[in-house]
């Protein structure tokens, strides 16, 4: 029996989801096997194909970047081998950004279900993304972003229980402004993590690499689980004059009108608590060695700056303001 469902005035409102969409169309089609004598139902949908325009997410719009958002795949499912498997992929109509899974659902109708699935997203364009989600986060103003990003996973184990590991790695990044040049940054970092009933409860990410351009390399670590969440990044040598010229589109017009000079050194670590309202709290150490400034008329100069500062911060004391011990 072949089977081909469709539809092309489709729509889902919020009072029914945290998401939805105002248009889509939708056609699904396949073959149906019948349970017969030495065999059981037999499900292949062969053709999944959807389309859904003006996309919302907690009630805000995504944007024309991420609309329409087309779908494509497979679904197979047999009664005999109690297994059900999938290829998804969901791409925007720009093919800015995609997604595409695959995986296999072992014991469908029985009590302990195991799962083994693979992810794959890619984004072409970080600062069209990043504009299309401005809603929720935004660049610092002046700030733009060139190149792309690509991450893997794969997941394992029970419905209930599953671990996550994979990879993320940047696509010709780079970072700057209109004004500045834009400066090269390579990114490939690893994560893994679990999943109990559908919520992450732990999650750890390094970077194996993280290079911006010729101003630094830092190291960063990640990690959350039911204590809270603790950070840790490290920096053997920062250019002064790069660093400038990344942060220019933030600092004070007086600071960036200033020539810089030195390299610089940071260490830090940070955690939070669990706790609904907890707040940061760490330390941090700042070098600076053979430190230069001369500023735009020649007035103010100094060189050879050499100082370390050492400091931990922590929320402050009920009525106090001061957070920052040096």
């Amino acid at each position: 029996l072949y089977l081909v469902l469709f539809s092309d005035d489709l729509a889902l409102s919020r009072e029914r989801s945290d998401a939805g969409f105002a248009r889509g169309r939708m056609r699904v089609g396949g073959h149906v096997l019948l349970p017969r004598q030495g065999a059981g139902l037999a499900v292949f949908i062969e053709e999944l194909a959807a389309s859904l325009e003006g996309l919302t997410v907690a009630g805000r719009q995504l944007g024309p970047a991420l609309d329409p958002v087309d779908l494509a795949g497979a679904l197979r499912f047999d009664t005999d081998s109690d297994n059900a498997g999938w290829s998804l992929e969901a791409r925007d109509g720009q093919e800015n950004v995609s997604v595409r899974t695959e995986g296999i659902l072992a014991g469908v109708l029985s009590s302990q279900r195991h799962l083994t699935a693979s992810v794959q997203a890619k984004c072409t364009d970080l600062n069209t993304l990043a504009k299309t989600l401005g809603t929720w986060a935004t660049l610092p103003e002046g700030l733009e972003l060139e190149g792309g990003v690509k991450a893997t996973a794969g997941l394992t184990g029970e419905i209930e229980k599953m671990d996550i590991k994979g990879t993320m790695h940047s696509s010709g990044l780079k970072v700057g402004s209109s004004q500045t040049l834009k400066i090269p940054v390579q990114l490939d970092t690893s994560f893994s993590g679990s999943f109990r009933e559908g919520t992450l409860e732990e999650i750890q990410l390094e970077t194996n690499r993280f290079k911006i351009g010729e101003i630094a390399s830092p190291k960063v670590s990640l990690a959350h689980g039911p204590k809270g969440m603790t950070g840790k990044i490290n920096i053997d040598s920062i250019d002064v004059p790069g660093l400038v010229t990344v942060l220019g589109p933030v600092l004070p017009e007086d600071a960036a009108d200033y020539q810089w000079g030195g390299k610089l050194g940071l260490s830090g670590t940070a955690e939070m608590g669990a706790r609904k309202g907890s707040s940061p709290e760490g330390g941090f150490a700042v070098r600076l060695q053979d430190g230069q400034f001369t500023s735009g008329d020649y007035q103010r100069m100094g060189e050879g700056i050499d100082l370390e500062i050492n400091g931990t911060f922590r929320p402050p004391p009920v009525g106090s303001s001061v957070a920052l011990l040096l």
